[in-house]
This record gives structure tokens, sequence and C-alpha cells, in this order.
């Protein structure tokens, strides 16, 4: 593999003259100016797994060292000193100054054929899985559990993804909001039934604008932060999907293929009594009011 510097056109990065013969895996990491490429070493090396971390800072191998990250999903930066890989049977954290592994985690997912969703929280000091019908917490210290039990999230998790309030998790007809620290439902046991699956989010100012669709048909509603119920009584129709959902001061901003609108939150009505249509696509809107 080359990768060739787009200012100037030298080659900032030849594989080949690091001593790899072939590569498994690539995995770029914009916020350390690094990639990591995964492969097999070349002469001596050549029955080995190497993993190697190139910095573009200094355009030099920073460390090299004799395991695979082939199957597991993208490695994630933590901060400037770790990583995290996670796959199907746990994640490890990685040093990102020597590639130590500082410790690995098993886990024993539901489905172990399915990487599992993760994200973390505000100071990235517990990150959270999500697989199939499993959910837990752990420390990025030590690997120790947060919640004192795994939740069992009824049918496989469609999105997860979080704000100050906790971790949301969508199923394909619920959504349920849990406690950072316990994992306890703040929406209930159950959860808030989506009439169709969650296709988008974006949070707002009045509550958590949600879109849901299947078989070409597709809604808009917003969800109270505190309970999870839906502000508007009846969920806007739409004929096409919203590629692009923010809030404004009117309310919420929806653009599909066909047209453009404003969700008032108030009354649950469009702001314009004819939507904005398009005769082309539309790439993108800019700011404004």
């Amino acid at each position: 593999v080359l990768i060739i510097n787009s200012l100037d056109g030298t080659v900032s990065c030849d594989t080949r003259k690091l001593g790899m013969s072939y590569l498994t895996g690539q995995f770029s990491l914009p916020e350390l100016n690094a990639v990591i490429f995964v492969g097999k070493g070349s002469k001596a090396r050549d029955k080995k797994n190497v993993t190697v971390f190139y910095d573009f800072s200094t355009n030099s191998v920073l460390w090299e060292q004799e395991y695979s990250l082939e199957g597991f999903v993208l490695p994630t930066v933590i901060d400037k000193d770790n990583l995290i890989a996670t796959g199907t049977k746990g994640y490890s954290i990685i040093s990102t100054k020597t590639g130590e592994v500082k410790y690995k985690k098993e886990i024993k997912f539901k489905d172990e054929a399915e990487a599992p969703k993760m994200v973390f929280n505000n100071d990235r000091s517990v990150v959270y899985f999500v697989n199939k019908k499993f959910g837990n917490a752990y420390k990025i210290s030590d690997g120790s559990l947060v919640w004192r039990e795994s939740i069992d999230t009824g049918d496989p998790a469609t999105h997860v993804f979080v704000d100050d309030r906790g971790v949301y998790i969508a199923e394909p007809k619920t959504i349920n909001l849990f406690d950072y620290n316990t994992g306890e439902p703040k929406w209930g046991k159950n959860g808030i039934k989506l009439f169709d699956p969650l296709v988008n989010y974006v949070f707002t100012a009045s509550g958590l604008g949600v879109q849901m669709g299947e078989d070409g048909k597709y809604s808009l509603n917003l969800l109270n932060y505190e309970t999870g119920k839906p502000l508007i009584k009846k969920a806007l129709k739409l004929k096409a999907p919203a590629v692009d959902l923010r809030m404004v001061s009117k309310g919420l901003l929806y653009r599909t293929s066909l047209e453009l609108n404003i969700l008032d939150a108030e009354s649950g009505e469009p702001s314009f009594a004819k939507s904005i249509k398009f005769t082309a696509p539309v790439i993108s809107i800019d700011k404004g009011d």
C-alpha cells in the first residue's frame, strides 16, 4: 500500500519498505495523525502476524508488535495514550505509544458472529457494549463492570447513542434510555413503543427528534427527554426519508429528496403551509435561520 501526500504528491508511506509482505487490514486514526497496518512480515517474519503503527507527523514507524488485530472492528482512540480494539469475544486496551496490550477483557456476548455496538460516556472513562440482547458497561481503567447486571434489550438493538442523560438503545419497535451508572431504564421497563423502526435521530432543545420508517413509509416525532413519551400526538408523515435533520429557531428542520419544511414542536404541524419543493437533488443547506 502506498499513501500519497495530497499536498505535494510525495509518498508518505510504502508498506513494502516497512517489511510487510501483505496486508490483512488497515485502520486510519486521524485523531493521532496515524495509521495502523495489520498483516504478515517479510523474510524471516513472514509467518508471523504483525501490527504496525505508522506516525505521519514523523513519517516513521512508532511501534511494531507481533500480534494481529485481524477480526477486530475499527480500533478506536480513547485518548492520546489508549486505543480500544473490539472483537466478537471482548476487547483489548492498547497503548498508543508502544503498542503494548494493557489488558484484555473477555465478554460472553449473546451473538459472537456479530461485533457489538460500542459507545462511551462523556469523559470516555466507561465503555458501553450492546450485542443483540445483551448490554453492559465497563471501566476503561481496569475492565471492571459498572452495571451490576447486564441488560436484556428484548430484541436486537438497531441504534445505540449517548448524551448527558444516559445511553439510548433502540430496538426495531421500541426505544429506551438507560442510566449511565446503573443501567436502570428511565423510560419504563419495556421502553417507548415506536410505530416503525428508528431511522435517524437528532438532539434538540425541545426533545429527541426521531425519524421512523419502514417499507417506504416515514414519519417524524419528538420524544420527551424525561419520560420518552411523544410530544406530538400524531407523528408527521413524510413521503421520503429525511436526509437532513437539524434544530432551528422555529423547530425541527427536515429535508427529504422531495421537500423541505420545519416541524413546529408546539403544534406538531409543518411551519410552512407549503413545503419547499425540489426539482433536483439538494446536496446541502447552509446554516441560518
